[in-house]
Order: structure tokens, then C-alpha cells, then sequence
């Protein structure tokens, strides 16, 4: 999983704050050697004050996570490439490190450096790492990060449980089995219950003539004693007339039953009949349709994927050369005082003269040795007299009233090419004006709520990390 990227330090003040966050400590204590410290260093640090407990193993394991993340390449293609070897691998795992209950120490420091590449990859690349947007969206849930990060949204199929209610069951041929299944089980039902309710008469009757007969060996009158001792045996007739009587009602209802059920059945046969002919009747027709209609179809949907190919390439950020550079010199314009001129080394034998309108916003002196990022394929044009052969990107509110270049950061190398995430393409040598390409792209350039430059919202990335501005939320032009 190793690969050639590095953690800036703007990054790295990112993951101590997160983990001082997972600690409950205050950050503010080890962000000042955020600048200067990497991170095995700054997270040692922060172990230790918590007060934690951790295992020499375990520590080992940390410490391995973070030199992946420390390795992470900046490369869109590299990253993509190690990407879908962190999803493989945690195609069998909830966290990093642990028991799943609760994300470690690994799991924030690998979240903090991946979430802004993960964010700004296209769709169609986050598609192809289920695991790795399953495993942040657990990291995101369970710690409470607060406004470090913006919350990557993660879409999750529904769950639709089929149709299983018992009138669907007993509309389809097995109908006639459960009828009789229940009608037995109702007549067993029934018949012990008259059983019980026969013994149980019988039980009765016999402790009555016991009773009746020690009365009459008592009492001298015989007639008396005679009529006492007359005995009615009602248990049988009442039990079997009661059966007969319930073997009838059972009848009846299991035939009212089976009836409905049956009717219910041929008129849902016939509905799916009727579909079924109808469903047929309209397949043939489309078949017809579509058969006839098949070579236009094909040119036509050819004719609108040409012309969706050819919007998104006038539309792509690709066409443009936008490298980063070192200002050198700047003063202001002899003949407009709205304007400056910059000499700017862009890893070339000779220096790029530019003319920009910052001279409302930023003076000279503050623009000398400054690292900018700037659109070196313009086609060269004279303002005021003065040539200019590139094009500083700026961020700007939504007022423009504060106006800045943007800043590559740290370690970035003069001459090096801003890259896109999943974005490939040449620039082209000189933008035509004609076509106004510059005009179709740069409202599509605008600064996220932490000031990252981004192309539809993917990041301005560089060798050093991504390209910044103190302005969130801005357009760039």
C-alpha cells in the first residue's frame, strides 16, 4: 500500500485536531507543532496525554496505518490505484484496528487524509469503492467531528420485502389443501372438546346416582327412594348431537369457504389471462415499432452522444494549462492604476510577464516571492501597452470586495501542472478566443466551505497537496 505522497501541514493540523477530538483533549495544545512535527511524532504526543493504556502491539499496528496514510500518493491516478487496494482489503473489516465497537486511533488518522480526496472523486470512481464509502460512513457516524469535515453522503439500497400475506397464498392452486388442512384442524379441535364435555357429564352423573343411593339406603320410604334413584343417561345424546350439530356447521362453512376462495381464483386466472394476452398484443406492436423505427433510433442516439462528448470536452477543466508559479517582481502599471505587472517563474529558461487587476487588493510589496496559480495557455494580448502571457486565478466573495490569488501549498515546485481527480485530458497549446472556452469553464471554479479550490468540486491538487484560499465559498477567475 506504500506509495511517494507526503501529509502538508495544513493535513496535518487536520488529524491532530481530529484525534484530540477522538481523546477529548484540546487541540490547541498540539497544533503549534503541527507545522513542524510529522505524524508519528504529533500522535505519540497526544497518546501519551490522554492518559491511554495501549499495548506494544497495538501501538506497532498504529503506526504501521500511519505510514500509509504519510505515503498517501497526491497523484489522481496513483491514488486511485491505491485506493481500490485499501477497498480489497477492507472487504472483510468494519475498522481498522479493534472490535468494531468503537473506530480507533488507525481509523481517524487514515479518515482525516482520505476524506477530501474521497469527496472529490466523480461518481462514477466512488461507485467503485463500496467498502472504503461503507467504512467512512461508520467513521463519520460514530465520531463527532464537528465541523472538520463535511459529511460525505453515501447512498444505500432500499430494502423491500416481498409479498407473502395469505390471500396471495391461497389464491394460487394449493388453495383446496389449506382449506382442508384448517377444516381438520377444526373438526380435531371440536371433537375434543366434545369428548371432554361428554366425560365430564358422564363423571357428574355418576357422582349424582352415588349420592342418591346413600340417601335411599337412609330414607324407609321406597317410592321416595324409587323416584330419588330414577336416572336420565343424557351424556350420550347431548355429546352426539352436539357433534352432529358442529360436523354440519363445519360443512357449511368449509364449503362457503372453498367457494369464495375458488371464485376469487378464477377471476384472478382470468385477469392474469386477459394481462397476459394484452401484455402480449402491445409486445408485438413495439417489436414492430421498434424494428422499423431500429436504424434512426441508432443514428440519432450516436448523433446526441457526439454532441454530449463534445459539450463536456469544450467544458472540460483538461483544456486548461493552469501550472503554479513564483512571483519574482511586481509594480504597478504605468498607464492604469488598477492593474499590476508580476514576473512569474514557471520552471521555464524566461520569465512569464503577466498584467492582473489586483492593484485594488494587494500591493506589490506583499506579491514578491508569493507562490500563485495561473493559466499559462492564454492566448498573449496587450493591456494598456504592456504584454501579458498568462492569467492569475483569484478567489473572490460573492461581493467582490476581497480578492486574493489562490496558494499552492507548501513544496509544490514551480512549472508542476494543477491535476484533477479522474479528470484526464491535454490542454490545448493556445485557448481560442472564439470559442470562448475560458468563459464556459471558470464558473465552474469556485473555493468549498474550507476554502480548497475545486473544478465542480474537485480539488485543485498539486505533487504538495491541494491549492487553498482564506475565502470560503468563492468564485475563482
Amino acid at each position: 500500500m506504500a506509495a511517494n505522497g507526503s501529509i502538508n501541514s495544513t493535513k496535518r493540523q487536520l488529524i491532530v485536531s481530529s484525534l484530540c477530538k477522538h481523546f477529548s483533549l484540546d487541540p490547541t495544545k498540539f497544533v503549534g507543532d503541527a507545522k513542524e512535527s510529522d505524524i508519528k511524532t504529533l500522535y505519540s504526543s497526544i497518546s501519551k496525554s490522554s492518559g491511554k493504556d495501549s499495548s506494544s502491539a497495538h501501538h506497532d499496528e498504529v503506526m504501521k496505518w500511519i505510514e500509509f496514510a504519510e505515503s498517501f500518493p497526491a497523484d489522481s491516478k496513483a491514488c486511485l490505484d491505491v485506493l481500490s487496494k485499501f477497498n480489497e482489503e477492507l472487504t472483510s473489516k468494519s475498522v481498522l484496528l479493534g472490535n468494531g465497537l468503537r473506530p480507533s486511533e488507525a481509523d481517524i488518522v487514515v479518515f482525516s487524509t482520505l476524506h477530501s480526496l474521497v469527496i472529490g472523486l466523480p461518481n462514477a470512481d466512488q461507485e467503485k469503492l463500496p467498502h472504503v464509502l461503507r467504512w467512512m460512513d461508520y467513521i463519520q457516524s460514530k465520531e463527532v467531528f464537528g465541523e472538520l469535515f463535511e459529511k460525505i453522503v453515501v447512498q444505500k439500497a432500499r430494502f423491500e420485502p416481498a409479498d407473502h400475506c395469505l390471500s396471495t397464498y391461497l389464491t394460487k392452486k394449493n388453495r383446496k389443501s389449506v382449506v382442508n388442512c384448517l377444516y381438520n384442524m377444526l373438526l380435531i379441535e371440536l371433537f375434543m372438546f366434545i369428548l371432554g364435555y361428554w366425560v365430564h357429564g358422564a363423571k357428574v352423573e355418576v357422582e349424582s346416582n352415588a349420592k342418591r343411593t346413600t340417601q335411599s339406603s337412609k330414607n324407609a320410604d321406597n317410592s321416595e327412594a324409587g323416584s330419588d334413584t330414577k336416572t336420565t343417561d343424557v351424556g350420550l345424546p347431548r355429546g352426539f348431537w352436539m357433534f352432529i350439530l358442529f360436523k354440519l356447521l363445519l360443512n357449511n362453512m368449509s364449503a362457503f369457504l372453498f367457494d369464495n376462495l375458488k371464485k376469487k381464483g378464477e377471476k384472478g386466472a382470468t385477469q392474469e389471462k386477459k394481462q397476459s394476452v394484452e401484455t402480449e398484443a402491445v409486445g408485438k406492436d413495439k417489436k414492430k415499432k421498434a424494428t422499423g423505427d431500429k436504424d434512426a433510433t441508432q443514428e440519432k442516439k450516436k448523433s446526441s452522444e457526439t454532441e454530449a462528448a463534445e459539450k463536456d470536452k469544450e467544458l472540460s477543466v483538461s483544456l486548461l494549462n493552469i501550472q503554479v508559479g513564483l512571483i519574482c517582481k511586481a509594480w504597478k502599471h504605468p498607464s492604469a492604476d488598477s492593474l499590476l505587472v508580476e514576473e512569474i517563474d514557471i520552471g521555464e529558461a524566461n520569465l512569464r510577464q503577466v498584467v492582473s487587476g489586483l492593484a485594488k487588493y494587494c500591493n506589490p510589496d506583499e506579491l514578491t516571492n508569493r507562490r500563485v496559480v495561473l493559466i499559462t495557455n492564454v492566448k498573449p494580448g496587450k493591456l494598456r501597452d504592456v504584454v501579458s502571457e498568462g492569467l492569475v486565478l483569484c478567489a473572490s466573495n460573492e461581493d467582490h470586495t476581497v480578492v486574493e490569488p489562490l496558494l499552492p501549498p507548501e513544496g509544490a515546485k514551480p512549472g508542476e501542472r494543477v491535476s484533477f481527480s479522474g479528470i484526464d485530458g491535454k490542454p490545448e497549446d493556445v485557448l481560442n478566443p472564439k470559442k470562448k472556452q475560458l468563459e464556459k469553464i471558470t464558473p465552474h471554479l469556485f473555493t468549498d466551505e474550507k476554502g480548497v479550490a475545486t473544478f465542480k468540486g474537485i480539488p485543485f491538487m498539486t505533487s504538495a497537496g491541494p491549492c487553498t484560499s482564506s475565502i470560503p465559498k468563492a468564485s475563482i477567475k
